[in-house]
């Protein structure tokens, strides 16, 4: 018996006496032949996106169903680390790419074919791919000669700022269709939500993150205490501001990231990578039932500045002031 074989048996036993089981996990087979498989990203279609490593060689980007039939694909010209961080409902994917140590982002077509993503009419030091929504639009960081920013893009080329609390360099990580974006800063989250921004720390954390937000405005991310190592998973409701804890027991090292609209949620570990169902009935397939976790109020902080909200068909960014 294998190791997730034996894990699933132990999830088994451990909540055999559970009551409180409203949600499910599934374990994801890993890419062929991979020492390790990340998931990142994941669309209503149950697509999922990421990483995997072959013994011996670099990471490269995947997407696929949940069920393992996962194709690969790398970028022109690299022989360096590749990851599918977003894929969005007509599979366009937004990934990131290692060349000579260097991390830019690029746009991987639902054709197949690739792009980088042009930030500016200069080279970049570093850009970094956040998510896509399903128009196509993407968010996006970045770093030249010491100028930090971050901006909204389509067809892999930046349309407009992505500002929050009057800066332009916010670590985005997850943008919705109704224009919903999340990231963090620091050692906080962040949240643009109806046109306001305002910091998310869960209380009594020393590091919080923000990682994908689905149409439904709930986010996924991650919390530390204070020690800085220590880590929790969780979804945070936009909308009442609360935050939901993962039961997750038997898995180690934990890191959420990827949620689509049925609340399936992209779970890596040691012990391999999961889809956690927040709702049996969405469930794709049967997994081990796990208890919800604790309801906790967010620590929030609203903007007193302007941020950008988005870039229109024209690449115009409306601005709203708090």
């Amino acid at each position: 018996m294998n190791i997730r074989s034996s894990l699933m048996t132990a999830f088994a036993a451990i909540l055999i006496s559970q009551t409180a089981q409203a949600a499910t996990l599934i374990p994801i087979p890993l890419y062929p032949n991979s020492v390790v498989t990340r998931v990142i990203g994941i669309n209503n279609n149950n697509v999922i996106t990421g990483g995997y490593v072959l013994p011996g060689n670099s990471e490269s980007g995947f997407f696929g169903t949940i069920d393992g039939t996962y194709t690969p694909f790398d970028f022109p010209g690299s022989h360096e680390d590749v990851e599918g961080r977003s894929v969005n409902n007509s599979n366009a994917i937004v990934a990131s790419v290692s060349t000579s140590g260097v991390i830019t982002a690029f746009e991987r077509f639902a054709d197949g074919t690739e792009k980088s993503i042009k930030v500016s009419d200069y080279p970049v030091d570093y850009s970094f791919a956040g998510g896509i929504n399903s128009k196509g639009t993407f968010v996006v960081e970045s770093f030249t000669d010491g100028v930090k920013y971050s901006c909204y893009g389509k067809n892999a080329r930046c349309k407009s700022d992505l500002l929050i609390f009057g800066n332009s360099y916010s670590n985005p990580r997850g943008i919705n269709d109704h224009g919903t974006v999340v990231g963090f800063n620091g050692a906080q989250g962040w949240v643009i939500y109806n046109g306001v921004s305002a910091w998310v720390n869960y209380p009594g954390a020393k590091y919080t993150y923000l990682g994908a937000v689905n149409n439904k405005n709930i986010a996924t991310g991650v919390w530390t205490e204070q020690d800085n190592i220590t880590s929790h998973p969780f979804l945070y409701d936009i909308k009442s501001a609360e935050f939901q804890d993962f039961k997750l027991p038997g898995l180690h090292n934990t890191f959420v990231v990827g949620i689509n609209d049925a609340g399936l949620v992209l779970v890596n570990s040691d012990e391999g990578p999961f889809v956690y169902c927040t709702k049996k009935k969405t469930c794709p397939k049967q997994g081990i039932e796990v208890p919800d976790g604790k309801i906790t109020k967010a620590q929030l902080t609203h903007s007193l500045g302007s941020h950008a909200i988005g870039p229109d068909e024209s690449g115009k960014t409306e601005v709203r002031s708090q």
